[in-house]
């Protein structure tokens, strides 16, 4: 009876722990989701507000932005204090930043204060970063296991993609409309010089892993 006892209350706990793990990937997962409805708002917001006012509303953009900075950085960081890590959540993560940075750029763009060419620069980026992941993991001399592969320059010019609208947004609100635009250009160049820079050290990565052969 002692023994039952003891491996039943093990079980019980095992139960316990699976619902836990459970309850905060569903949690976690729904955190970095939240930033689908918040991609939307600052969308709405950036044509809305143009349209009708004929004015941006910078204050209010940062505010929604902050709120998506903020569940990507505790999305994150609860998924590796519960030990919830997993594919699906890398890929979401990865996929409602493209969807915030996107529809914002887009909206941007229709506002003729993002040009066409750099939203394309942003959008193979983000093909090129799945794609050559998708090639390294079953690279024979890679040894990685996770999702995505992340180069240096790449990481750092993705997080200016990740700020560039509302710096575009904060820039439109401070300065003359000739300085905007000099500035704002000047600006998509030095990313897309990047952008490139992250490419071509994504393909000396590959030659390391022996996906590309001499």
């Amino acid at each position: 009876m002692m023994y039952k006892n003891a491996a039943g209350e093990i079980l019980v706990q095992k139960n316990i722990s699976i619902l836990k793990r459970r309850t905060a990937f569903i949690l976690v997962n729904t955190l970095t989701f939240l930033r689908v409805p918040l991609s939307a708002a600052s969308y709405i917001l950036l044509v809305s507000s143009c349209s009708v006012t004929g004015k941006l509303r910078p204050l209010l953009y940062a505010i929604l932005f902050l709120a998506v900075v903020l569940t990507d950085f505790f999305d994150g960081k609860a998924a590796r204090f519960f030990r919830v890590q997993s594919p699906f959540g890398a890929i979401a993560d990865v996929c409602c930043d493209f969807l915030y940075i996107a529809s914002s750029c887009y909206a941007l763009y229709r506002l003729s204060l993002f040009p066409l060419w750099m939203l394309a620069v942003i959008t193979l980026k983000l093909a090129e970063f799945v794609a050559t992941s998708t090639l390294a993991r079953s690279a024979p001399r890679s040894g990685k296991r996770t999702v995505f592969l992340f180069d240096f320059v790449g990481r750092y010019t993705a997080i200016r993609f990740y700020l560039l609208p509302v710096i575009i947004v904060v820039l439109h609100a401070l300065m003359p409309r000739e300085v905007f635009y000099i500035t704002a250009h000047a600006l998509f160049f030095i990313l897309a010089f990047f952008a490139a820079v992250s490419s071509a050290q994504r393909l000396v990565i590959f030659f390391n892993c022996g996906i590309i052969r001499q």
